[in-house]
Order: structure tokens, then C-alpha cells, then sequence
């Protein structure tokens, strides 16, 4: 370990997935693309973020947080894809969406 502290953010879309990561110390940005997995939007991501490790030269011990997002889910409620569902709340959070 070369006292790297990387934070990674990743956002899984329908299309790419963005990996970026960023070097706390030094204020190094990382950047890497690739196509989403379609079937399984994990592998996408576990193959993403181990190429910009390589890349950059850095471990999974230099990393200090992980922050995942994704549009497919907002983009599925937008569009009205999916599967038809209900989201019941008690009083007071009728706008948790």
C-alpha cells in the first residue's frame, strides 16, 4: 500500500458505466467508461473499477469509500417501464418518491 486514499463513485446506466475515483491527498481524478451489463449491472461495475485500479496503481486498501448510483431505476420510473407496483406510506411521507 503506497498511502493512497481513494474514493470511487460509480453510476450504472442504461447505456455506461461511469467509474470515477479521486486521490484525497493529491486531488487526482480518475476516469473510466465502459458499456453497462445488461444482465448483471454488477459485472460492469467489478470489471470497471479493477481496470482504473490497474490503471492508476492502486488497491482495494487505498480505497476509503464507495458510492454507488444508478439512472436505470429513475429512468424505468420515468418512463413507466417495469413492473406495475404500489408504494404505500404512513401519514406525512406521501411524496417519499
Amino acid at each position: 500500500m503506497d498511502g493512497r486514499t481513494i474514493r470511487i463513485g460509480v453510476d450504472v446506466g442504461g447505456t455506461n458505466t461511469d467509474i470515477c475515483a479521486i486521490d484525497e491527498k493529491s486531488g487526482e481524478l480518475m476516469v473510466y467508461k465502459l458499456p453497462s451489463s445488461l444482465h448483471d449491472q454488477s459485472a460492469a461495475v467489478v470489471e470497471g473499477v479493477k481496470i482504473i485500479a490497474e490503471e492508476y496503481g492502486f488497491s482495494g486498501e487505498d480505497v476509503s469509500r464507495f458510492m454507488h448510483g444508478t439512472t436505470v431505476a429513475t429512468n424505468a420510473i420515468l418512463e413507466g417501464r417495469g413492473a406495475r407496483t404500489a408504494l404505500i406510506t404512513t401519514g406525512g411521507f406521501r411524496d417519499l418518491l
